[in-house]
């Protein structure tokens, strides 16, 4: 018994590990860890229909549309390896989304939550590194980016504040954590945060949590000179002066606006264009050709410039749209859409604690500003929690 407890435990910290490092690339330990799991699950592979289904209509979708384009030669010859090449990371990234879940099916509830508090502990641990050793103002906490970190701590703080209360020996690392996505800076976690706070408020009936949260609006308004100090921010408000004062036309380099800037407006906007043109979707890697021909056209998005843009107009930078929820929204269409439209339903049903609520709206939000996080991984750890939690109270908040 003690043998199998021990092999358990080091498979737990091995999947918190590949989550926690999935946006670094390692992608031939991500492939061992997805074997790990299927051959240490043999014979019994239990993974709820839901879920299952959500992931085969994603990638059949996704991979189909884009092989029927190939073979209509939507798009020049040139472009169908990097088409094959990008469903085959979406291929990788479902498959370990998948095994993911298929390993948690093995565990308890309370097993899932101290898996994704290993990847706290990790976190923390790489995160007091950054501050201390490194000159980073920006801390990425083993992933490849800050933006990337804040969509783990969209999915992971909620979680372990329902994790808090069932672990004392947990507490220290989960207010470690807590304080240290204010080190994150990212423009898409300040974005994100104040709504799921304001969600909270709405749904609580706890008057003690709702005077905290007061409290809390009260210090972030109190904060804004020191907030707009940050420059991440700074170039936010900047960005959005320039765009209320003289429109899309302004976004330019004469007008000192950031290039990252400019690339990602003009990917949304490629983005819904392409959404409302194929409603079916265009298929896993279509999006880069489709992103030059709109670039290139008399398109509103054309007046854009920016050292990131004329790269990929030139060859030598690959488009994407810069979110990863669009990036499944436009390549499958519908079969992205409705799926997750059914999902959010039954995720945001009252039977469901509002952790995992929280959890899932912040993910979703985020996902719409951030391209790097395994973002079908999260959806898969919260469609799990929810099966397995259904209707008992363990997570729910004050």
């Amino acid at each position: 018994m003690r043998s199998a407890g021990l092999l358990l435990n080091i498979q737990i910290f091995l999947v918190a590990l590949a989550i926690a490092i999935f946006t670094l690339g390692f992608t031939y330990f991500t492939l061992f860890v997805s074997l790990l799991i299927v051959t240490t699950s043999y014979p019994k592979f239990v993974v709820p229909r839901n879920t299952l289904l959500f992931y085969i209509i994603v990638f059949m979708s996704g991979s189909l549309i884009a092989l029927i384009m190939v073979l209509f030669n939507t798009f020049p010859d040139s472009e169908v390896k990097a088409v094959f090449l990008r469903n085959r990371l979406f291929l990788i990234r479902i498959l370990f989304a998948l095994a993911v879940c298929l390993f948690l099916m093995r565990l308890t509830w309370e097993r899932v939550l101290y898996l994704l508090f290993i990847i706290v502990i990790i976190q923390v641990i790489t995160g007091v590194y950054e501050l201390l050793f490194t000159d980073t103002t920006r801390i990425s906490m083993l992933t490849s980016e800050p933006s990337a970190a804040a969509m783990y701590y969209v999915l992971l703080a909620p979680l372990m504040i329902g994790y808090y209360k069932i672990n004392k020996s947990a507490r220290i690392w989960i207010v470690l954590y807590l304080i240290m996505g204010l080190f994150i800076q990212s423009k898409a976690l300040f974005l994100v945060i104040p709504i799921l706070i304001l969600y909270l408020v709405f749904k609580s009936d706890n008057k003690n949590l709702k005077i905290a949260v007061w409290g809390v609006l009260i210090v972030s308004v109190l904060s804004i000179p020191f907030l707009l100090g940050i420059k991440e921010v700074d170039r936010l408000v900047y960005f959005i002066d320039i765009l209320k004062e003289q429109g899309i036309e302004g976004l330019t380099e004469q007008n000192k606006i950031w290039s990252t800037f400019t690339l990602r407006f003009s990917s949304v906007l490629t983005s819904i264009q392409l959404l409302f043109e194929n409603p079916w979707g265009i298929g896993f890697g279509s999006f880069h050709w489709m992103y030059i021909d709109k670039m290139t056209s008399n398109t509103i998005q054309s007046t854009l410039t920016g050292v990131e843009i004329r790269g990929i107009l030139n060859g030598e930078l690959y488009a994407t749209p810069k979110s990863l929820f669009l990036e499944y929204a436009i390549s499958c269409g519908i079969f992205f859409l409705l799926p997750v439209f059914v999902l959010a339903k039954r995720i945001l049903s009252k039977a469901i604690p509002s952790t995992i609520k929280v959890a899932f709206i912040g993910v979703i939000l985020i996902s719409l500003i951030v391209e790097l996080s395994p973002f079908m991984t999260f959806l898969g750890v919260l469609m799990i929690l929810s099966h397995k939690i259904k209707k008992e109270n363990y997570l729910v908040l004050p």
